[in-house]
């Protein structure tokens, strides 16, 4: 929260970093919105085969002033979050007692 704090202070003062980390996730999309980004469109796509495509996705929003999509970030870096699963409900035990509720292995298959 404290980044995103900064971020937000600089940008309503008008006093803005050339560039800041999508801190939030969400930050790129949300200022892309508003039309408080540029537009890096020609920087990635000199790069764009480097790039994943969840990377490419998450820089390319929408903007409602112009009416269009293009990218707002340029990815420099991908990171994995884990999803941390109780030991208790993907436990023999807690398959056979918590039916209906899913298991680990079903958890996981819903998100690949």
């Amino acid at each position: 929260a404290p980044l995103r704090q900064k971020i937000v202070a600089a940008i309503q003062t008008g006093v803005v970093p050339d560039m800041f980390t999508n801190n939030p996730g969400e930050i790129i999309a949300l200022y892309a919105w508003d039309d408080k980004l540029a537009d890096v469109t020609d920087v990635v796509e000199t790069q764009k085969s480097q790039y994943s495509e969840t990377a490419l996705h998450t820089a390319y929003c929408y903007n409602r002033v112009t009416k269009k999509r293009s990218f707002y970030g340029a990815p420099y870096t991908l990171a994995a979050r884990p999803n941390h699963i109780w030991r208790t409900i993907s436990s023999r035990e807690c398959r056979k007692s918590c039916a209906p509720r899913a298991n680990a292995r079903t958890m996981a298959s819903a998100f690949s």
